[in-house]
């Protein structure tokens, strides 16, 4: 998957509407219709409902495989006036595919470098999605 430079996918929650969102409660938070069909692909944009959720990002656009409906591409802007746009694309999707525990386990630095845990920043008051 390749992702715009300068993103963080803990700041989108477009992404938790994808991936951890039940439909009832993305239906309730977010305008979504078909804005385009081709051979290939259907185009859906959403615009969030609420102020919180337009905080997050101002509308997006989520491409889906016609074959598979597994999605090829997710285009929002993080801001209501369109100013910063994220386009993450992915190309390819494998299933099927062997993994192991250690595929998840965090990259060790090489033999000269030093590993440094960024303290975490406050965004705010805590938010909860339920999947």
């Amino acid at each position: 998957m390749k992702k715009s430079p300068g993103t963080q996918v803990a700041d989108d929650n477009i992404f938790t509407m994808m991936f951890g969102m039940r439909a009832e409660d993305a239906r309730r938070r977010y305008d979504m219709k078909l804005a385009n069909e081709d051979k290939f692909y259907l185009y859906i944009m959403v615009i969030p409902r609420n102020a919180q959720d337009r905080a997050d990002f101002g509308r997006a656009r989520i491409v889906l495989n016609k074959q598979t409906f597994l999605p090829a591409q997710l285009w929002f802007e993080k801001d209501a006036e369109g100013k910063k746009e994220v386009t993450w694309e992915i190309p390819q999707i494998r299933t099927g595919v062997k993994l192991e525990r250690q595929d998840f386990d965090a990259p060790r630095p090489p033999k000269d470098w030093k590993m440094v845990t960024m303290p975490a920043q406050d965004k705010g008051p805590a938010r909860t999605f339920r999947p």
